[in-house]
């Protein structure tokens, strides 16, 4: 499979840095609980929250990776059509026989140009768009979420006080 980015190799590197993560957490919340006993209650919450970030990061990541690899494909196939539509033109412009036949084809040819460039910008314009609206999506939950749980322990806070 003739891909830019490797799902495979993407999940792997996940799957070790979650590992890693939850090593990391383990020995993390040892300390913290010899250290600071009142601090630990709020561990496990603490914790879910910074694991519920990292998962929200990685999704954001496999997306726009995923992303990349779509607008890698659509540049290339533009660029695979274009030197094939330039070899083609070439090719008619050796059979012209006048040079206002020449001084035409070349007219038909730049706008033919000019028209698959527009479209292609536009292509890809909505790719980008679409890669950024995908990437941001889990970030932007996640954000909302925090937001959501803040807010209400700050009232929880002030209504203690």
């Amino acid at each position: 499979m003739n891909q830019f980015i490797n799902d495979d190799a993407i999940k792997a590197g996940t799957a070790a840095m979650e590992k890693g993560y939850e090593q990391f957490v383990a020995v993390t919340k040892a300390q913290v609980e010899k250290m600071f006993p009142a601090a630990a209650r709020n561990f496990d919450e603490i914790v879910a929250f910074n694991k519920a970030n990292y998962e929200a990061a990685a999704k954001a990541s496999q997306a726009a990776a995923k992303a990349f690899e779509t607008l890698g494909k659509t540049v290339a196939t533009y660029n695979q059509e274009n030197f094939q539509a330039t070899v083609e033109g070439t090719q008619a412009l050796f059979a012209c026989k006048t040079f206002q036949d020449v001084v035409e084809l070349q007219g038909k040819q730049a706008q033919a140009g000019f028209d698959k460039a527009l479209a292609q910008t536009a292509k890809v314009s909505e790719l980008t768009t679409k890669a950024a609206s995908e990437a941001l999506e889990p970030v932007n939950a996640q954000v909302t979420k925090a937001f959501k749980a803040f807010t209400k322990t700050a009232k929880t806070a002030s209504a203690a006080s």
